[in-house]
């Protein structure tokens, strides 16, 4: 394995060279996979309990349009995210993947918050108490129903009597519930990718660069860099129809 002072000698930041690259974590380490994930599922409820504890030493009016503007700032975010995913250079692509499953479950946090407030259209909801803890109950009910796939809702399992009476509160719960499910299909899905799986990549150094960034657990990934990419001068154009007859026996 090449030390960093060796990878300095060897490769240059500046070489327009696409490479192909291969990376893996050699050992999969299931309980730290599954420690991963029950960081990715606990850290809207932290970031709830957060936020409502900054609220009880503020303002509760301004906290509740504090948290509106931010929960708008970092929606504006997740939505160019992916429109750079979609549309974007090779770089803006590799960063974007990294943020997709983090923005989404921010903005989950954020709107839970916003809407556990009594500024927010308190008469829009039903079984709600005076206490958080009816919303984190909430928040493990649509959490378990989507890890389940809808398992646990059509056989009755409720953590919460929390329901919406209006439009209102119908479109605002389904948007957390639609955030929710981004965010933990993403972020497992990543996750699950550099446990898991064995990656090829073609790229420059820098684009490899920032790839590596969005990693979890760089320490453990070993990486190979197995050649050169170069190209044919001219291209050879061809019909996918004409290559089969070319090589049929």
């Amino acid at each position: 394995m090449l030390s960093r002072d060796e990878i300095r000698e060897q490769l240059e930041w500046n070489d327009p060279t696409t490479y192909f690259w291969k990376y893996s974590i050699p050992s999969a380490d299931k309980i730290q996979f599954i420690g991963d994930l029950i960081a990715i599922v606990v850290f809207p409820p932290i970031a709830f309990v957060v936020l409502g504890i900054g609220s009880d030493h503020f303002s509760e009016t301004l906290s509740f349009w504090f948290a509106i503007l931010v929960f708008l700032l970092f929606l504006l975010w997740l939505g160019l995210t992916y429109y750079r995913v979609l549309f974007g250079t090779k770089h803006e692509k590799i960063e974007g993947e990294e943020f997709k499953g983090a923005l989404a479950f921010t903005c989950a946090a954020l709107l839970l918050f916003i809407i556990s407030s009594p500024l927010f259209f308190a008469d829009q909801f039903q079984g709600v108490g005076t206490s958080r803890n009816d919303w984190l109950w909430y928040y493990l009910e649509n959490i378990s129903s989507i890890g389940t796939f809808g398992i646990l809702s059509h056989l009755g399992v409720q953590f919460s009597t929390i329901t919406f009476s209006e439009w209102i509160g119908s479109f605002s719960l389904s948007l957390f519930r639609g955030l929710l499910a981004l965010g933990l299909i993403q972020s497992v899905i990543k996750v699950y990718k550099e446990y898991f799986k064995k990656h090829s990549f073609y790229g420059t150094i820098s684009e490899f660069f920032t790839l590596c960034q969005s990693m979890y657990d760089t320490g453990e990934i070993e990486v190979v860099l197995n050649g050169r990419v170069t190209d044919i001068e001219p291209p050879l154009k061809m019909n996918a129809k004409n290559f089969l007859k070319a090589f049929e026996e």
